[in-house]
């Protein structure tokens, strides 16, 4: 069974009624001045200014320092060591002297 195509449909019916929506949310809106509900809100959970910079330089800071710390573990060699064949054999020669 195929639904039913045109003006009747529901797109368009959601359409229409999204439509008249957003013109009644444009009508209705408070003016930028104005005191409402939603700036009320957004104003008592808004994180200010300096706390995201004071956070922002701890991460620079941080940052800087694993930096540093990663450079001087890959810039480090293992110890120079001389493999012996034998090493049983130097222990013995040393027991001997």
């Amino acid at each position: 069974m195929y639904l039913l195509q045109g003006f009747t449909s529901a797109g368009w019916r959601y359409t229409i009624v999204g439509a008249l929506a957003v013109v009644a949310f444009y009508k209705y809106a408070p003016a930028a001045g104005e005191d409402n509900f939603v700036t009320r809100y957004i104003a008592h959970y808004y994180t200010p200014k300096e706390v995201w910079e004071r956070i922002n330089n701890k991460h620079l800071v941080m940052t800087a320092e694993m930096q540093e710390n990663a450079q001087v573990i890959q810039g480090a060699k293992r110890p120079p060591i001389h493999r012996f064949r034998h090493p049983q054999c130097v222990y013995y020669r040393s027991y001997l002297s």
